[in-house]
């Protein structure tokens, strides 16, 4: 029997999520991590771990609840949910003098980056399939490309293949393949429901 090749995947949430809201359908957000990538793969390939990289925007409630769902649907599904945090950045207009406070997040694509190298030196992929159009995790790409011989499949979120083409992209994402991978409107995990789909990702009738 032919042994298969281990695939585990590293999404840039953020990246991810921005790139589905442009694309002015809000039930495509309720998509499935797991279910997205693997319709990526080829026979003899086995998804071993998913992992999704993001954090809370605290500042904002409904925004916050609707991702506290979204990550317990994320975890119930066997996601592998890694969450930095953002840093308060003061603001100033220097033209009328207006002050206000910024969000910067933080940590997000480095701790993805150190991941994506550590999984390597420790063997336990064969594949990595890597969704973001970040060039911020370009070393960690080149690094691992050019020290081993571990292959990386590049799959650019929806509307981002032309950004950071020296990730050089293997794959778009389309809104037609997410549509394909939503999750359940109940997650149940160990009989109970651990996360509902907010009304507002609800899909059209």
């Amino acid at each position: 029997m032919m042994n298969q090749e281990r695939v585990i995947a590293y999404i840039d949430g953020f990246n991810l999520y921005h790139a589905i809201d442009a694309l002015n359908q809000r039930h495509l957000k309720w998509v499935d991590p797991w279910a997205l990538v693997a319709s990526f793969l080829n026979v003899g390939q086995v998804l071993t771990a998913v992992n999704y990289y993001s954090a809370y925007a605290t500042w904002m409630p409904e925004a916050h609840a609707r991702h506290r769902q979204y990550v317990n649907a994320l975890r119930a599904f066997g996601v592998s949910v890694h969450l930095s945090g953002f840093r308060d950045r003061p603001q100033e207009c220097f033209q009328c003098g207006n002050r206000w406070t910024a969000h910067e997040e933080k940590q997000t694509d480095v701790r993805m980056a150190v991941d994506i190298v550590a999984d390597c030196l420790e063997g336990t992929f064969d594949v990595a399939v890597i969704v973001t159009a970040d060039s911020d995790v370009l070393p960690a790409v080149a690094k691992v490309r050019s020290t081993s011989g571990k292959r990386l499949l590049m799959v650019s979120p929806p509307g981002r293949f032309s950004r950071a083409r020296d990730l050089q992209f293997s794959h778009q994402i389309r809104r037609g393949r997410i549509a394909r991978c939503l999750l359940p409107r109940e997650v149940i995990d160990n009989g109970r429901v651990v996360a509902t789909r907010p009304p507002e990702y609800d899909p059209p009738q």
